[in-house]
């Protein structure tokens, strides 16, 4: 097939590397513009322009994608093969192609529909989750499956680290699902709209820890949240960002507040609304990240008593 990808971050790139090996032919690689970040404000290449741009593959940057379908049709593409790239693609679009646009999403959809479905995956307490390869339409991850991958969610799974498994087995599955397409094989599946459910795109303050909560809900949400937007709390009005904790079940037998911090080293043993968070790793306000014992040695002060809020 000649195919057309629209991807732009990193989860996009173990499916770019795969159909640059496969036997497919890439007649260009469509990605977001580049944009200013850092200090300098400096524009950035997008992780697929990078790697397209190393596998001498043409790159394509529309502010909008509807703005170069003249080139894509010039183009000739049997499919338009789509990862994670950022914009809705347009009905015209859709339709252009013999295969039409097939995107990867990285949940067993009907369930988490939308922008971050990796992170509440996590903090729902999901202990699946896997690829969708869809067709796409003109809804928001509305269209048939094609086929679907399961995976494990372990409990130390970060966003991070379920994103990469993820990232490489919907390369996988795309370009098995792609052969078996091109054999016919493939019966596409309506989605059950009464299964559906949504991951909306993350705002910083879903990272704000809530002590009211169960132990075992925060430790979950503090491991969604990483490694973007991050979880945190404040204590006496300084940030503090939390990267890494355990939950333990128990009765609050001595009337502790949520919040309030029960032993400081080398763990720090805070109480919450059921059970107890054991925090490990934490990076106080305009310090680096470290563990809670090179913490506390820094504060040359107990915290025992102080609380989180």
């Amino acid at each position: 097939m000649r195919i057309i990808f629209a991807g732009t971050p990193d989860f996009a790139l173990p499916t770019l590397n795969a159909l640059s090996a496969s036997s497919h032919s890439i007649p260009a690689v469509i990605t977001q513009p580049d944009r200013p970040k850092g200090r300098g404000k400096k524009a950035v290449f997008t992780p697929v322009k990078t790697a397209a741009i190393a596998s001498g593959i043409p790159v394509l940057q529309p502010e909008r994608i509807s703005d170069i379908l003249d080139q894509i049709r010039a183009l000739r593409p049997d499919c338009l093969a789509v990862a994670a790239y950022g914009q809705m693609i347009p009905p015209e679009l859709l339709s252009l192609p013999e295969y039409g646009a097939i995107n990867i999403h990285a949940s067993l959809l009907p369930k988490y529909r939308g922008a971050a479905p990796i992170n509440w995956a996590i903090i729902n307490g999901e202990e699946t989750t896997g690829i969708t390869i869809m067709q796409m339409d003109k809804g928001l991850d509305t269209g048939d499956i094609l086929a679907q991958a399961e995976i494990p969610i372990y409990d130390y799974d970060t966003a991070g680290t379920l994103h990469d498994r993820l990232s490489q087995q919907g390369a996988q599955l795309l370009v098995q699902t792609l052969a078996e397409i091109k054999q016919g094989r493939i019966i596409p599946q309506v989605q059950n709209e009464k299964l559906v459910s949504y991951a909306p795109r993350l705002k910083k303050q879903d990272g704000l820890i809530d002590w009211q909560d169960r132990a075992l809900d925060i430790q979950r949400r503090i491991r969604g949240v990483n490694p973007r937007p991050g979880a945190y709390t404040y204590l006496e009005g300084k940030r503090i960002k939390l990267f890494e904790a355990e939950a333990a079940d128990g009765q609050n037998s001595i009337s502790a507040r949520a919040g309030e911090i029960l032993q400081d080293n080398p763990h720090m043993i805070v109480a919450t609304g059921d059970g107890f968070l054991k925090i490990k790793l934490l990076q106080p306000e305009n310090r680096k990240k470290m563990q809670v014992g090179q913490y506390i040695a820094g504060l040359r002060q107990s915290l025992i008593g102080k609380v989180f809020t």
